[in-house]
């Protein structure tokens, strides 16, 4: 399934000093069209809850947003082609693993997926809009450089940075990039890139050999 094109290049920031000069210039910087205003969900409403892997036994907290019902934290389940940023297990511990895109395809457990480009897109409504809806969804701490958002629904975006294909990791602090299920060429793939000093949710795609984090999505939920 193809998504929307990219707004810009989707070659990703190369190293730690250009993404500084992305938090620290933001305000100079256009963040996108504008989008059409949606009312965003109420936040009172979502319910929270928690779920245990079987497989080894890590307990994630839940929230349900609307009809969806996502993981609250980054995934951590151990794969092939799987890491801990800069190879710290602690990483690891707090922001979950960073995952290729085939690895991540497998990762969820039974009853979870990662979520596709129709199930990202209803998050971003529920969210009030791409253009402030990453502010509600990122964690309240931890982002460089004022960069926290409101986690107004407890869905805690971390900036857990990425891996590339040739080992490095980049970005911790300044990003979060979660992939989608829809392959957007045969060796790449959709994602969703949350930034320090945007409050979008910022659509791009990320070579499938690059480690991402993952979100995984209740099956059943639309």
């Amino acid at each position: 399934m193809n998504g929307p094109a990219p707004k810009t290049n989707p070659i990703p920031i190369p190293n730690l000093f250009a993404g500084i000069l992305v938090c620290a210039f933001a305000a100079a910087v256009a963040a996108g069209d504008a989008d059409t205003v949606v009312r965003a969900f109420n936040p009172a409403l979502v319910a929270k809850g928690s779920f245990v892997d079987p497989r080894d036994g890590i307990k994630y907290g839940t929230v349900k947003i609307g009809s969806q019902t996502w993981m609250a934290e980054n995934l951590r389940f151990k794969s092939d082609s799987s890491w801990c940023y800069r190879n710290l297990p602690k990483n690891c511990e707090e922001y979950g693993r960073l995952y290729s895109w085939n690895a991540a395809s497998h990762a969820c457990p039974q009853g979870w997926r990662m979520p596709g480009e129709d199930e990202w897109r209803m998050l971003e409504r529920n969210m009030g809009g791409t253009d402030s809806g990453g502010g509600r969804l990122k964690s309240e701490q931890g982002w460089y450089r004022d960069g926290n958002g409101t986690d107004a629904y407890g869905f805690k975006v971390l900036p857990a940075g990425f891996s590339q294909d040739y080992g490095g990791f980049v970005n911790f602090g300044m990003s979060a990039v979660f992939w989608s299920a829809a392959e957007h060429g045969s060796g790449t793939a959709w994602c969703r890139v949350f930034r320090c000093g945007f409050a979008d949710v910022y659509l791009d795609a990320y070579v499938k050999s690059y480690g991402l984090s993952v979100r995984c999505l209740e099956s059943g939920a639309h």
